[in-house]
């Protein structure tokens, strides 16, 4: 019976998103809309299934596909047509996921203000909260960290967990795990990696806690892996790392086993296994679909450059970063460019090549002045600790401390980290023990202009 099989697999959808059983979902449903046309016609079933298309798509290596595009386009001219601000709303957040997901980030956030839009027409007032989340998250990504939390603190307040099952089956995900998520890497961008440490670790808890498994990767993935690994925390990353394969071999989805494997090669290179981190990162990033762009990508693809240096590499690991560069320019993913143009330096000094020096020197000034203008404290801190030994080791102890020191005595948390530890270290090679910290109490934030040949707005964007 055509008719009934259609319907029930309509049904269904809300089990298989709340299950994460994407593939099955997937398969299902593509044979439901191939057996439409032997019954009657039924606009708002048909919208329900082309997005579940649209949606499930996204985490199979078709994300991207024509299949997936013109399902969730199918899905949203169905839902203007018979003006239903509902699944208006959920097509948009797909649409949303899936230019977050492939590095469409300007494009993401004008989806992102639509959705604010549809939002306001809804009944639920914590619908527009959650647009401004969206909105939060690329502006992070584009490098406007204050925007980004003003956005994203309006949803402090809000009980999200009340509503969390109608969350998943809206959203795919639950969305107090977004919002810790999201909060989570503003806050640690912002310079505060005690409190983003805490907030990823009340992500993956609160989310492994609900058994919503899609929620689980959301938390892992954005957040989790990358700030232990950010932050130094080894034991951390290895503990996400592997929750990340049991769920990926659970879930039974190449493309999380990928994304693991990927930090578990960033985990090695952290503790000097460069050689077998390279290979192994290296390996993951060719697996990952095409599509896949995402905000962790170009970040990859640094942490593999700056290991091929390590591995004598050098001119390897140049074009690689220049290639990270390149394409993270061109996506606006103004958050990681600092990091990049930091480790561009290192590369080029380790090449040693006549004007190399100078080039490295600006690259560091540059990254410096660029993750300033943007508030980003961690990279600014990466990129005085570079400056400052760079300086130091050409005699210019004084300049080299000042430089650091400004940076670091902006920091309030976190002292037991990687790099402040080995801020603090040089600091004291360089004449006696640092400061502590200070809230915001240095009176020169700004990077220094001297050496910084690279202006840096050719870097940063807007």
């Amino acid at each position: 019976d055509a008719a009934l099989g259609v319907a029930l697999t309509a049904a269904t959808v809300p089990l298989w998103m709340h299950r994460s059983l994407m593939t099955e979902c997937c398969a299902r449903v593509e044979h439901a809309i191939a057996r439409r046309s032997g019954v009657p016609p039924d606009p708002r079933r048909d919208m329900r299934l082309f997005l579940a298309l649209g949606s499930a798509l996204l985490h199979t290596p078709r994300i991207g596909s024509p299949a997936m595009i013109a399902a969730l386009a199918r899905a949203l001219e169905l839902a203007e047509r018979l003006d239903d601000a509902e699944y208006r709303m959920r097509v948009l957040h797909e649409q949303y996921a899936f230019r977050l997901v492939t590095g469409a980030y300007r494009e993401a956030l004008a989806v992102a203000g639509r959705f604010v839009d549809a939002a306001a027409g809804t009944a639920d007032p914590v619908d527009t909260l959650i647009g401004r989340r969206m909105v939060g998250l690329m502006l992070h990504v584009l490098g406007d960290q204050a925007g980004a939390r003003r956005h994203v603190e309006a949803l402090d307040r809000v009980d999200l967990a009340s509503a969390r099952r109608a969350h998943i089956v809206r959203y795919q995900f639950d969305q107090r795990v977004v919002t810790q998520s999201v909060r989570a890497r503003i806050a640690w961008l912002e310079g505060y990696p005690a409190q983003a440490l805490q907030d990823a670790e009340s992500a993956v808890q609160y989310a492994g806690a609900g058994d919503h498994r899609a929620s689980l990767f959301y938390a892992l993935m954005l957040t989790a892996c990358p700030i232990a690994l950010h932050v130094g925390d080894t034991a951390a990353a290895d503990r996400y790392v592997a929750r990340f394969h049991e769920l990926a071999a659970a879930q039974s989805l190449a493309a999380w086993a990928t994304w693991a494997r990927c930090f578990e090669a960033v985990a090695l290179l952290r503790r000097g296994a460069a050689a077998t981190g390279v290979a192994l990162l290296r390996a993951a990033l060719g697996e990952l679909p095409p599509a896949a762009f995402h905000l962790h990508h170009a970040s990859l693809l640094g942490e593999l450059a700056s290991g091929l240096g390590e591995t004598g590499k050098v001119a390897e690991g140049l074009a690689l970063i220049d290639e990270a560069i390149g394409r993270a320019r061109r996506a606006e993913e103004g958050w990681i460019i600092p990091e990049l143009l930091r480790r561009k330096g290192d590369l080029l000094l380790q090449r040693g090549e006549p004007g190399d020096d100078a080039r490295a020197e600006a690259c560091f000034g540059a990254a410096l002045e660029c993750a300033t203008r943007q508030h980003a404290l961690p990279w600014a801190l990466r990129a005085a600790t570079s400056l400052a030994r760079f300086w130091a080791g050409r005699g210019r102890r004084r300049e080299a401390r000042q430089v650091l020191e400004a940076v670091r005595c902006r920091f309030t948390e976190g002292f037991d980290t990687a790099d402040l530890q080995a801020a603090a270290a040089l600091l004291e090679e360089l004449g006696g023990p640092p400061r502590a910290g200070r809230a915001f109490s240095c009176s020169n934030r700004r990077a220094p202009a001297r050496g910084a040949a690279i202006a840096a707005s050719q870097y940063c964007g807007p």
